[in-house]
């Protein structure tokens, strides 16, 4: 099956994935910047997720795995709702913190998402930010279909 993500590495430190959801971009923010939604697509359940969100600047997202040893933080530095948002994202345990833009544009089926992941300091995390960001978007793509 044909995943519903396009992926492309535009730098050598980053990566842009597109996919387009069946809502509007004002379903499609909530999705991303309320808890509960989030906690509905993001990661898989098996992994017993737990979810905050504040989507101001300033204030934080943080995704941890109740069933594994797995954690991202991030937090807020702009917010245009409900179209862009721009935020860091740091793993525990990793030194290294890198950007995530967010960009939601109403089309003809519903939303395209753009997420622009940069400054991966290698090549394997960069790998590792493509399979992510696949996985985790086509969960957004299907709980819209």
């Amino acid at each position: 099956m044909d995943s519903p993500v396009t992926t492309e590495t535009t730098a050598p430190d980053t990566l842009v994935a597109r996919a387009t959801v069946a809502a509007d971009p004002t379903t499609v923010w909530q999705d991303f910047t309320d808890a509960e939604a989030l906690h509905g697509w993001f990661w898989p359940e098996r992994l017993e997720p737990v979810v905050e969100v504040t989507p101001e600047i300033g204030g934080g997202l943080r995704v941890v795995s109740q069933a594994i040893d797995l954690g991202v933080t991030g937090r807020f530095r702009e917010v245009e709702e409900p179209y862009r948002f721009t935020t860091s994202w740091q793993w525990d345990g990793d030194e290294d913190t890198t950007d995530v833009e967010v960009t939601l544009v109403a089309d003809d089926v519903g939303t395209e998402v753009v997420v622009t992941h940069s400054a991966n300091p290698t090549e394997q995390a960069l790998a590792d930010h493509v399979a992510g960001w696949t996985d985790c978007l086509g969960r957004l793509v299907a709980r819209h279909a």
